[in-house]
């Protein structure tokens, strides 16, 4: 079985916009690669599944998945189609304390972790999403909190925590790649970023410093490491990277953003700024958001607001209207820079859409939207949940791509990339123009269902692929690094 799963992952190029993990992607950015809906209107809505609160939602292709949550002991994975909502499969694994947890979608695999919290670890495996036949169970044994999914390398390997390590695990067969020591304070802190050639994230006992590490991608050797950072003794709050040697973290209780610049042989302090000021700061369910212009979005120092960030300096740039009190958000942003959020509130929390600069283009309520986050998907479909049977998926009204586009199937892989990009989807005649964020043609190209570009020759980071026929035009965001 392993050999096929192999071959037949060989061939399983991302034909789609997906979500397949927190954050969007490995970076955990919020980034995605279409745009949303301009407005709330429905293309489906209700499950059968009840959940107390609201679950991350995963998509790739056609699939949607997602936890729903009814006690710890029955909190089944559930797969639907993402465009009609029919429910596909389910699967709730059995043992003590036992949750059913999607961490991720890729290349034509979900995976889930028996999420037991029994301190010895917990089991990673792969499912089909179109069947739900198990494909391989790891070796590897993992950690994960309910806010906090898998991280994935270009070529589809999971990075993925334990109470002790670090592991790379080969997306294939389940077999450990490398797997390398790292303490953590509590759970929360598993949380990992992964670039083209590093893994980023935090070490430290509940009762010792915590400090940022860097980590080879392709050996797991540990690297550097920041000073201590002061703060509490846990560390919830995730962390983020742009894929160009910066990374942004911010230390529990301190109230304050940090940006380190990663320069090959250690960590630089470039900037700090305030944000949220609330006894233990913001919670283990809030993000970073990145917009096509590399600026930064995060709770704002009254915890009631959302901020804009210049990445270079950490000033606040633009600040929204009170969204709601000592919100925990967790950010999604299309590529055309239009902000979707949810609060992490209970009874009135809501699904905040806004604009680049912050203002409210619109608002809908879901209550207990908890770990839930917005969830882009082809072609530019918004999926959310909050409590009870509310799970929605929205129309992707004037979004990205559609009927009479350059193909309604446009995919650029590996992404972040180095050096060659792939465009695949394409039909004859279709114009390709790479922007960079002023709005500059930086390459063109000309061709049929796939093509290749050449992006060694530009500066670290993010573009705009544009895709052009007969007068409609897709959109995918790229993100180059050195």
């Amino acid at each position: 079985m392993k050999t096929l799963f192999a071959a037949l992952l060989t061939l399983a190029l991302p034909l789609r916009a997906a979500w397949p993990c927190a954050g969007g992607n490995a970076l955990h950015n919020g980034m995605g690669d279409v745009t949303g809906p301009d407005e709330p209107e429905v293309l489906w809505q209700g499950t059968t599944f009840n959940t107390l609160f609201g679950c991350q939602i995963y998509i790739w292709n056609d699939y949607l998945a997602t936890m729903r949550f009814q006690t710890v002991n029955v909190s089944p994975t559930v797969v639907y189609d993402l465009e009609t909502g029919q429910e596909l499969w389910n699967l709730d694994l059995t043992g003590p304390n036992s949750r059913t947890m999607p961490i991720g979608f890729r290349d034509g695999a979900l995976y889930i972790v028996n999420y037991q919290e029994n301190g010895g670890g917990d089991t990673v495996y792969a499912y089909d999403p179109a069947t739900g036949v198990m494909l391989w169970k790891a070796d590897a044994l993992v950690r994960f909190s309910i806010a906090h999914m898998a991280s994935f390398t270009s070529e589809g390997d999971l990075v993925l925590p334990s109470n002790t390590h670090v592991h790379r695990i080969d997306r294939a067969s389940g077999a450990t790649v490398w797997s390398t020591p790292r303490n953590i304070p509590n759970t929360g802190a598993e949380y990992l970023c992964v670039t083209e050639d590093r893994v980023y994230g935090f070490e430290g006992f509940l009762n010792t410093d915590k400090k940022l590490v860097a980590y080879d991608l392709a050996t797991g050797q540990k690297l550097y490491e920041t000073a201590a950072l002061s703060g509490h003794g846990d560390q919830e709050v995730p962390l983020m990277a742009d894929g160009q040697g910066r990374v942004f973290v911010i230390r529990d209780g301190t109230g304050e953003v940090r940006a380190y610049e990663d320069t090959g042989s250690g960590f630089t302090l470039i900037w700090t700024a305030a944000t949220a000021t609330a006894a233990d700061g913001v919670g283990s369910t809030a993000n970073f958001g990145a917009g096509p212009d590399g600026t930064l979005y995060f709770v704002g120092a009254s915890g009631s607001t959302l901020v804009r960030l210049d990445p270079n300096t950490g000033a606040v740039l633009n600040e929204s209207p009170v969204l709601a009190e000592n919100m925990d958000p967790r950010i999604t942003v299309a590529v055309d820079g239009t902000l979707f959020v949810t609060d992490g509130i209970a009874a009135g929390g809501r699904l905040h859409a806004l604009s680049p600069d912050l203002d409210v283009l619109w608002q809908e309520s879901f209550p207990f939207n908890y770990y839930s986050g917005p969830a882009l998907g082809y072609p530019g479909y918004l999926a959310m949940t909050g409590n009870g049977t509310n799970l929605v998926v929205y129309k992707a009204q004037g979004a990205g791509t559609g009927p009479g586009s350059p193909s309604g199937n446009l995919a650029v892989f590996p992404n972040p990339v180095s050096t060659v990009v792939h465009v695949q989807g394409t039909v004859e005649g279709t114009n390709l123009r790479v922007l960079d964020t002023a709005g500059r043609t930086v390459l063109t190209a000309t061709g049929s269902h796939e093509l290749t570009l050449d992006v060694s020759g530009l500066p670290a980071g993010v573009y705009t692929v544009l895709a052009e026929h007969a007068g409609e035009i897709e959109s995918r965001r790229v993100v180059v690094v050195r």
